[in-house]
């Protein structure tokens, strides 16, 4: 019943943030966008409230058009920091309630089969097929793009602009 509650005011105060966006003077303060925030600030929004509602985007939106007037910037900075926290928060209950503690001993076999499961794998160089190379050094040369001495590799090579 309180999260019913709770989520009846944060979409309340939403309208009132996402009409201001739409229609306010974003370099005059406002009080209403001020009251709105703190109203958010002493609410204890879940992280489902979060998702249903949306309010962390508009509160977002006000953080970054609100550059100029610092104390409602800092307002909208602190309910996003707030609810990143109850975010990580859930992140790690849920993490800790799907995995149970492992042994000291299992943890660390763990580690050293996830560490050379990471290691990149090491890739060869595709061969340079002679043919080819030479075709395209060819059609470089007659286009005016570069000359070269093939009979000595990576020597005597000169490119030219075309003129």
């Amino acid at each position: 019943m309180a999260d019913t509650r709770t989520t009846d005011e944060v979409v309340m105060l939403k309208g009132v943030l996402e009409r201001f966006l739409e229609e306010g003077d974003l370099t005059q303060p406002s009080e209403a966008v001020n009251d709105a925030l703190l109203g958010l600030k002493r609410l204890n929004i879940t992280l489902d409230i979060l998702k249903k509602t949306k309010i962390g985007q508009s509160v977002n939106n006000i953080k970054k058009k609100y550059v100029s007037q610092k104390a409602t910037s800092d307002l909208a900075k602190d309910l996003v920091l707030k609810w990143k926290k109850v975010f990580e928060q859930s992140q790690v209950a849920t993490s800790s309630q799907r995995a149970p503690a492992a042994p000291a001993a299992s943890v660390a076999a763990t580690v050293a089969v996830v560490a050379a499961a990471v290691q990149p794998p090491i890739v060869q160089p595709a061969p340079v097929r002679a043919a080819e190379a030479t075709a395209q050094v060819a059609a470089k040369k007659d286009l005016g793009y570069m000359t070269a001495d093939l009979s000595e590799p990576r020597k005597n090579v000169s490119i030219h602009h075309a003129p």
